[in-house]
């Protein structure tokens, strides 16, 4: 098809009507053609000479002989009788241009693509659909009864029941406590930790130079006997503390 447009240049009316002059513009036309025509003559060079030979009568008619016909009698472009005579080509310079022989038939074509396109297997995509169209789908899926349907579901209102409502609660309601603890950390830190309901809690061995911190303790009952620098309380829940007033 590319090949067709060197016929163009029939067309050619002067330097500013926008073509290559005429004789190039054969050439450039055939250059455009010659890409399609040696991918013909790569495939069949060594599987069908009728293809081959078909290709370079092709060539041979538009390069040399339609370039060298342009050439000769219409190089500065088409040439017309004012007389309406036909101008008889002189001998010297006339070039028969070879007649390219009939295309291949059809049939070459169509029954080697068709083997082809059978005999290859299919593969990607197009594989996975054929697999797909050969198989039933829908063997293992699982039929839907009335009773799994949600608008057959008697209670659709969304509303949680009291007893899920409680047992959340609950869950939210029950801190997490760690273990008890009565000791002496570092040797000037009394520590009293997570003491439930504990009534007889007793520090005797202090001084002036240590301190009580009482932490997370529940209604217990801490005495303290001995002098310490100072209490802390926190976050403690009906404790009591009894000790001794620093004389100043």
């Amino acid at each position: 098809v590319d090949s067709l447009s060197a016929l163009a240049w029939i067309a050619f009316t002067g330097k500013g009507c926008g073509m290559s002059m005429p004789v190039a513009h054969v050439e450039e036309s055939w250059q455009m053609a010659e890409f399609y025509s040696n991918k013909v003559l790569v495939e069949y060079r060594n599987k069908d000479p009728n293809h081959v030979e078909w290709v370079k009568a092709l060539k041979e008619m538009y390069v040399p002989g339609l370039r060298d016909y342009v050439k000769s009698f219409h190089a500065l472009g088409p040439v017309w009788s004012q007389t309406g005579k036909v101008i008889a080509p002189s001998k010297a310079n006339a070039s028969v241009a070879p007649s390219a022989p009939p295309p291949p038939p059809a049939s070459l074509f169509s029954s080697e693509s068709s083997q082809a396109s059978s005999s290859k297997p299919k593969v990607g995509m197009s594989a996975v659909f054929q697999e797909i169209g050969t198989r039933d789908v829908t063997a293992g899926l699982r039929k839907v009864t009335d009773d799994m349907k949600t608008k057959n579901h008697t209670d659709r209102s969304g509303v949680v029941g009291s007893s899920v409502k409680e047992s959340q609660a609950s869950a939210r309601a029950v801190p997490k406590v760690g273990p008890p603890k009565l000791e002496l950390q570092m040797g000037c830190k009394w520590v009293v930790e997570n003491q439930i309901e504990q009534k007889s809690l007793i520090i005797e061995d202090c001084d002036s130079k240590q301190s009580v911190y009482v932490y997370g303790c529940k209604n217990p009952v801490l005495q303290i006997q001995g002098k310490v620098n100072n209490i802390t309380i926190d976050n403690c829940k009906k404790t009591g503390v009894v000790f001794k007033v620093r004389e100043t």
